[in-house]
């Protein structure tokens, strides 16, 4: 049986998909780029509903850009997502967005490794080992997540920009972070 919120989805996409035009197909999209020397966009931010890049950055077909979202916009999620990403454009540029009031500077990992610990078969004390990218200090969280992408060896020293900014959802502002 279907749940109520899956139908409420499902009838979105019925409406979205009535009036839907075919993007350029991936191909296309890369000769493109090779074309005009374009390099990729990828925005790293937070899977929170209230954070939503393609708005409070204006994103588009104009100023297109690859968006991952996982909790906290952690980077230690990312890379794989990255590093996938570049082998299909160079990347010219990586945005990583963390935004006050997150989940993740209110939980802790211990909170959650303890809720993991009753829900999972796994060891207790390998639960322990496990981090969750909890958030301490929203400036230092941007920072470390920027030198981790940016020390990342699978550029083979060619690392794209890196950039971090601190979304406040209070006044919808971005500010870099050095």
């Amino acid at each position: 049986m279907e749940s109520r919120p899956l139908a409420q989805f499902l009838e979105s996409n019925a409406k979205f998909a009535a009036n839907y035009a075919q993007p350029l197909s991936l191909m296309k999209m890369r000769e493109m780029w090779a074309r005009k020397g374009s390099k990729g966009t990828v925005i790293l931010s937070c899977s929170d509903p209230r954070v939503i890049p393609e708005q409070f950055m204006a994103l588009g077909p104009e100023r297109p850009a690859a968006v991952i979202r996982n909790a906290g916009g952690r980077a230690m999620d990312a890379m794989r997502s990255v590093q996938v990403l570049n082998t299909i454009t160079p990347l010219g540029l990586i945005i990583v967005v963390h935004h006050t009031d997150c989940g993740t500077t209110h939980v802790p990992d211990s909170e959650v490794q303890a809720k993991i610990k009753q829900m999972s078969s796994l060891p207790p004390e390998t639960v322990d080992t496990l981090e969750f990218g909890e958030i301490k200090d929203l400036e230092a969280s941007i920072r470390e997540d920027v030198a981790l992408i940016k020390s990342d060896p699978l550029y083979g020293g060619h690392a794209p920009q890196v950039v971090g900014l601190l979304y406040e959802i209070e006044s919808g502002k971005l500010r870099q972070v050095e």
